[in-house]
């Protein structure tokens, strides 16, 4: 400390220097929380709420199942597990045996549904395994209005993401489970409010018992989304994650088949108040 004053003293006060060390953000060693994991539905703000928890407590994330091993590769890597698993009273299970707390992240199933339409679209040609989904034999012969209902509907060859959708969603429900609406995380560069997006940020660092002052909740805020970082690939990825980006996809023929397939439950999720959408 004596040599950093010392080189910096002809640029700066010691009172100075003192201000800028305090407003340094702490390291992932010094910040203390309760013992958790993520879980995401993929489209649904995985990348937003890894960068959240990493802003947060200084640490990522590590992308596993929800099994004994993942835990304990979690500790020794010293990262946060992150998982995509299903709901299962066994997967339940492990994670009360460990202890951990769960946070939740969640959108608005039509958006996640059009996200997960172009992501699947990049794999055009390259396979019907397609990173987390299973598409059918005739996907990418199909227009993007065909490709839409089918994953809406499914075939008998491939399940709709909606029923993918459904399998996960059930965490968020869990009493033991913080769940958080990527609508409200993503604040108004994604469409939504910045005052929900504090409230969000606050109510994880409360859930997982980090000390959270007024200048690293705005570090967290001011760092959670970095365009000037986002390639072009990405950029659009971004631009699919805006709320109420699915109003430019659905057609007459789509909403219909969303509300008889999915309408109850976007009602439960409190995305609409009833199927007059």
């Amino acid at each position: 400390m004596k040599t950093l004053f010392r080189l910096l003293s002809p640029y700066f006060t010691i009172p100075a220097l003192l201000t800028i060390l305090s407003c340094t953000p702490v390291t992932a060693e010094e910040i203390k929380y309760a013992p958790f994991i993520v879980h995401t539905i993929p489209k649904c703000g995985t990348h937003c709420m890894e960068r959240t928890i990493e802003l947060l407590i200084g640490k990522t994330c590590l992308a596993k199942g929800l099994e004994e091993k993942s835990f304990l590769l979690s500790k020794e890597q010293n990262k946060i597990v992150r998982t995509i698993d299903p709901y299962s009273d066994e997967k339940k299970a492990v994670r009360e045996k460990w202890g951990y707390k769960m946070v939740c992240i969640y959108r608005d199933p039509r958006d996640a549904l059009i996200s997960h339409l172009f992501y699947m679209r990049t794999f055009a040609g390259k396979g019907l395994k397609r990173d987390f989904f299973v598409v059918s034999k005739d996907y990418d012969q199909l227009s993007l209005d065909d490709q839409l209902t089918t994953l809406i509907c499914g075939k008998a060859d491939m399940s709709s993401y909606l029923s993918f959708y459904n399998d996960r969603i059930t965490w968020a429900f869990d009493p033991l489970t913080l769940p958080i609406k990527y609508e409200d995380l993503v604040g108004s560069h994604g469409g939504g409010s910045d005052i929900k997006q504090r409230e969000a940020i606050v109510n994880i660092a409360n859930y997982l018992n980090v000390a959270l002052s007024d200048q690293k909740l705005q570090f967290v805020v001011d760092n959670l989304y970095q365009p000037d970082a986002v390639k072009s690939e990405k950029h659009e990825q971004f631009k699919r994650a805006t709320i109420g980006n699915w109003k430019k996809f659905f057609k007459p023929k789509h909403k219909k088949l969303f509300k008889q397939y999915f309408g109850k439950k976007l009602i439960e999720l409190r995305y609409e108040k009833n199927n007059n959408w």
